[in-house]
């Protein structure tokens, strides 16, 4: 019988782990997939390798790029040990600018041109060449404040720091002056009208400052009186915050703060000052305890709304105009319920992904399609194909990142890399490679830092000089007749050949199976058509040639209803990137 074309496969389609008979795969996806992605023309290819930037010992803790220039925003910044590091040129020439408390990860945030690192004890600005504290701001508590005490409440306390002002309006009688505030620990200035005077007393029982002579009587608000509360577990409410996000309802003017071990489901977010949104000010009820009491895990801003996560439920929040009794406009962010049994059981690691909010919830990952409407079928699991490899000790540990100039969303487990290419809607997974943070420029770079404490940049044709070891292993395919026994006499590969291509073949049948590579030929390539002889690639190179090459051998798998092949790639510096797979035999009949 002439030979015929029994499978011809040029669209792969990602890894789809599967329990049950892999019969049941669709032909280009692959059983078992191991540093390999998918191109955008659903070619397999081996993955990229990365150089190390900067050696280490420490712990990583964070990294951060910037993608724009800014004069007080450091363009590459990293958090190892209890140390701050900043660089304008790159990773490998980071310095040290400071020490940075606690322990775990930290949060980059950039809000309003300024760079922010929250470690879980203290919130701090990071800045060119040094770690700088936030000078809080003092607000205006009370104006128009007669003698006596009464006045206007105008701004709340800011729960950064106990430090307030009170104005009054002098009646040219009173000497004494009762502030609005118990607990004063210091009065720490007097001005009237504009200068500041000394000829005064403080008794801290009574809240009371007694001049020795009456102020006269003048324009209103003359007489400003600085003064500082004991404020120990408002600054802790804020700065033991470990994660943040920029939202303010229509465009990005608070900072929302969530993540404090003490307060654990509990938001604070910024205030105003002079009209403009500052890390500065936080006052003192713009803080939300969110559903039950449960811990908040993360937040992802979609469009207009803010989704919050608890590790079993979902809420969201909007900004609605409101006007106070002074008749000044402020914001109000109430919270509605969402879903209430999918959640984001991993701290800071919710993200916007294509458009959509994505958490790692039990039972895999979710993408939200939906911010309005209570309904738990606004949360899709996308990660069915892997989900035997999601196991619940990688989900509790996994963190999300999106590599936007590729399309991937990357899942970082303890010990594997799975990565989903939302724009072909496919998986793969990438081993010996232990990425705990990750961070891309502006024109697509990618930077990570590994468990050991390297910091790396991906590209290049190795692991930071040891080879990237690369299987696929496709389906069991039965060529449309799982009843009649089949034959293959040929094998072909259509490759693009790189400096140096270097592959092993192997196959499977289910009268033959193999769980690895057991069957071994020898393939070359030089100018010549691919050569596989007893299939074993030993040194296989390319001169440099980027017309596509058949690699084509003739083989006798004989009598078989189910076939298997895999591919394997672990030389140093070889590449493999296979555009067509096509196997070629009869049917032989029962």
């Amino acid at each position: 019988m002439a030979e015929k074309t029994l499978l011809k496969l040029d669209k792969f389609t990602g890894l789809h782990i599967s329990k049950d008979a892999q019969t049941e795969l669709k032909d280009g996806e692959a059983s078992s997939m191991t540093n390999f992605k998918i191109t955008k023309g659903y070619k397999l290819k081996r993955r990229d390798g990365y150089k190390v930037l900067r050696e280490g010992t420490l712990r990583v803790r964070g990294i951060w790029h910037s993608s724009s220039e800014n004069a007080d925003m450091p363009r590459y910044g990293a958090v190892i040990g209890n140390t701050a590091y900043v660089s304008d040129t790159g990773f490998d020439s980071l310095e040290s600018a400071g020490y940075v408390d606690g322990s775990g990860d930290v949060s980059f945030f950039p809000f309003r041109g300024k760079l922010y690192i929250a470690d879980g004890v203290r919130i701090r600005e990071l800045t060119k060449d040094s770690v700088k504290d936030i000078e809080p701001y003092r607000p205006t508590v009370m104006i128009s404040t007669s003698p006596g005490g009464i006045g206007d409440m105008y701004e709340s306390p800011n729960m950064m720091t106990g430090a307030m002002r009170q104005l009054f309006t002098p009646d040219g009688e009173s000497a004494e002056f009762k502030l609005c505030m118990e607990d004063i620990i210091s009065i720490d200035s007097v001005k009237f009208e504009g200068e500041e005077v000394t000829n005064y007393s403080f008794d801290s029982t009574t809240s009371v400052v007694t001049f020795s002579e009456a102020p006269s009587d003048s324009y209103p608000d003359s007489l400003e009186i600085c003064f500082t509360v004991t404020n120990n577990e408002g600054y802790e409410k804020i700065h033991n915050c470990r994660y943040a996000i920029s939202y303010g309802g229509d465009n990005d003017t608070q900072v929302f703060l969530w993540g404090n071990k003490n307060y654990p489901s509990m938001r604070f977010y910024s205030g105003a000052v002079d009209g403009e949104g500052s890390m500065a000010y936080f006052p003192e009820e713009n803080s939300t305890v969110i559903g039950d009491g449960s811990e908040i895990t993360s937040m992802v801003r979609h469009y207009d709304r803010l989704l919050i996560f608890t590790g079993s439920a979902a809420y969201y929040s909007y900004g609605e105009k409101k006007t106070d009794p002074l008749g000044r406009e402020y914001i109000s962010y109430p919270v509605l319920p969402l879903s209430s049994d999918k959640g984001c059981i991993v701290s800071g690691s919710g993200i916007l992904t294509d458009n959509h909010p994505c958490t790692v919830s039990f039972g895999g990952l979710y993408k939200w399609t939906s911010t309005s409407i209570r309904d738990e079928r606004n949360a899709v699991c996308f990660s069915e194909r892997i989900s035997p490899e999601l196991t619940p000790y990688r989900l509790s540990k996994a963190k999300l990142f999106d590599r936007q100039s590729t399309k991937e969303l990357f899942i970082l487990c303890p010990d594997v890399v799975f990565v989903y290419n939302y724009e072909l809607d496919v998986f793969y997974r990438y081993e010996d490679i232990q990425i705990t943070h990750m961070a891309e420029s502006e024109n697509g770079e990618l930077f990570f830092a590994l468990s050991d404490g390297r910091i790396c940049i991906a590209g290049g044709d190795d692991d930071g000089g040891r080879p990237i070891r690369c299987e696929w292993f496709s389906k069991y395919f039965d060529f449309g007749h799982p009843e009649i026994k089949k034959n293959i006499y040929t094998i072909t590969l259509t490759v693009n050949p790189g400096v140096m291509t270097y592959g092993e073949l192997t196959w499977a049948t289910d009268t033959a199976s193999h769980t690895g590579f057991d069957i071994k030929k020898t393939l070359t390539l030089g100018y010549r058509l691919f050569d596989f002889d007893e299939l074993s690639f030993d040194d296989l190179s390319f001169d440099t040639s980027y017309v596509a090459k058949q690699l084509k051998t003739r083989t006798r798998i004989r009598r078989f209803s189910f076939f298997r092949i895999g591919l394997r790639s672990n030389m140093k510096g070889g590449d493999l990137h296979l555009l067509q797979l096509l196997l070629e035999g009869d049917i032989s009949g029962k």
